[in-house]
């Protein structure tokens, strides 16, 4: 088949923090290849468009037409590169079709390996696999002839965009988190609200919560990149906080997407003293907590003398805005690749 080398082949996937990235990603190699050079195929609206014409939608049937569009668009397409996107509903077949096809196909993983598992069924489908994370990852690669690649998130493009509020010694709120609510993260808020500090909370299943950070919830449903960057540019501190607590895992701990948002936001970022923290946050300023107790003190540490910490917030920005950002993963992506 005639491949066009410079062309890529970009899957979204259907919602979520997944989503955002994927659409980050696509805006990115879009920037870089330009329209003639780059093909988005968004799953949500073929998902949503085979589920509203079946009388009866069947999930698998669903996710067999969306995979048939997408193969005979990206073979259409003569694309010589195909990256898929977290959480996108690609099969095994799919992407075992097209590299017979001589497409070579790529993942980005930026999903925890340990509470989302499909990767496991389809890795072997995967020319190259890049994961923020690294665990058993690399293993599993090399076992099943795909090619392991370290490759961290970055930060959305609405926490780069320049600030419209005061600055940053005046910001309103202490500590800002964004993600969903589960009983390990309760548990490390509700001990800084117990400790005097103001917080400001945000995302999905918060609404359902009641106790005392109730009044310190400012959207208890889906946040958006652009809202969740309002929110931090409003606080001083940006919290970075696992589902659930390391010590069981410690290794293995999964590390925010959102840290990046949390640096390009202006903020000093806190989160918990795990080894993947270190690999993904090389040459940034940030501090470790290990529990409850010195996540408050590390807190109120910071906040006792912040106008130091805003020359270092600053520095921070400036590094994450420029080598942290979508576009430097997408040129990542595509320099590893190589032509065909």
């Amino acid at each position: 088949m005639n491949h066009r080398s410079h062309a890529w082949f970009i899957v979204l996937p259907p919602d979520g923090a997944a989503r955002e990235a994927g659409l980050e990603t696509a805006a990115s190699f879009e920037s870089i290849l330009g329209p003639d050079g780059c093909k988005i195929f968004d799953s949500k609206k073929y998902l949503d468009f085979f589920s509203g014409k079946l009388r009866n939608p069947d999930e698998n049937l669903v996710v067999d037409l969306v995979n048939h569009a997408l193969a005979v668009q990206c073979l259409d397409f003569r694309a010589a590169n195909m990256l898929v996107c977290a959480l996108s509903p690609v099969t095994l077949f799919t992407l075992n079709l097209l590299r017979a096809h001589y497409v070579a196909t790529h993942h980005w993983f930026y999903e925890d390996f340990r509470k989302t598992a499909y990767w496991k069924f389809v890795l072997t489908g995967y020319d190259r696999f890049f994961a923020i994370q690294k665990g058993p990852l690399a293993e599993f690669c090399s076992k099943y002839g795909s090619t392991y690649y370290f490759l961290p998130t970055a930060a959305a493009r609405s926490c780069c965009l320049p600030y419209g509020g005061p600055v940053m010694p005046d910001r309103a709120r202490d500590v800002a988190f964004i993600g969903i609510p589960t009983a390990y993260r309760i548990e490390i808020l509700e001990h800084l609200a117990s400790a005097g500090l103001s917080l400001s909370i945000a995302g999905l299943g918060w609404d359902r919560y009641t106790g005392p950070l109730s009044p310190m919830i400012e959207n208890g449903v889906w946040t958006d990149a652009s809202q969740a960057a309002g929110l931090l540019k409003n606080a001083k501190v940006g919290i970075n906080l696992s589902a659930d607590a390391p010590d069981a895992d410690r290794e293995n701990t999964h590390i925010s997407p959102r840290v990046f948002d949390v640096l390009a936001s202006g903020c000093t970022l806190i989160t918990e003293n795990v080894p993947l923290a270190h690999q993904t946050l090389k040459g940034l300023h940030y501090h470790t907590f290990t529990n409850k107790i010195t996540a408050a003190q590390v807190t109120q540490a910071i906040l006792s003398d912040f106008e130091r910490e805003t020359a270092l917030c600053l520095t921070n920005r400036a590094i994450v805005c420029q080598d942290h950002t979508f576009i430097n993963r997408a040129k990542t992506i595509i320099q590893t690749a190589g032509d065909r």
